[in-house]
Order: C-alpha cells, then structure tokens, then sequence
C-alpha cells in the first residue's frame, strides 16, 4: 500500500527545505561534515560516494527504511539530488520514485 497524498504532500515539503521527518518507513536527516551516516543496505561504491561528498559538505539523506535512497548538498540551491537506481523492494522502489517527483529529478536514461 501506498503512501496517502496527504503524507506525500508533507514529505514533498520537507524535502524542498531539506527538513528532517519520518512517516513510517520514509524519513530524512540532516547531516554535518564528519558526522556518522548509517548506510543500511547501501552497496560499497555509493557509501563510497555518500561519504566522500559528507567529507566537505553538509548533506540531507532521504532513507527508505534505514537505506539511504537519495541525497544532496544542503548548501546547494536549486538542489542537485544523487537518487541511485539501486533496487531493494517493491515499497522501496515506491519511496525512490516519491522522492524523484518531489526533487523534479531527472534520471539519465540509457
């Protein structure tokens, strides 16, 4: 089951102000430079990449159960989102592309 409009309304909204929340399996976290970023399932390369961008910049990290699935600069504006395309599960795919409508982000497609 899906989330209901009025939950992806909210998650929209505190995505564009790189807010923190949680509704139910979709939560967001503002992290400092140096700061620990739980990695959940994320596959090496993109911790790899997660991290190395953390080390200069703060960033805001969007999870889907405790997986990262997208994230961005929080001195970047307009925002420049990395959402991978890595999959996990039916419900996960559902919170990537969530957060792909909410960031108006534009996947190279090959």
């Amino acid at each position: 089951m899906g989330l209901a409009q009025t939950t992806r309304n909210k998650i929209d909204k505190a995505v564009n102000r790189h807010e923190e929340f949680k509704f139910g399996n979709v939560s967001a976290k503002r992290y400092e430079t140096g700061d620990y970023i739980p990695m959940g399932k994320l596959p090496s390369f993109l911790q790899s990449q997660l991290s190395g961008l953390q080390l200069d910049y703060d960033v805001y990290v969007v999870y889907s159960y405790q997986t990262p699935i997208g994230w961005t600069r929080i001195a970047s504006l307009p925002s420049e989102w990395f959402i991978p395309t890595q999959y996990y599960s039916n419900t996960t795919t559902h919170h990537q592309h969530m957060l792909m409508w909410a960031t108006n982000y534009k996947r190279d497609i090959r």
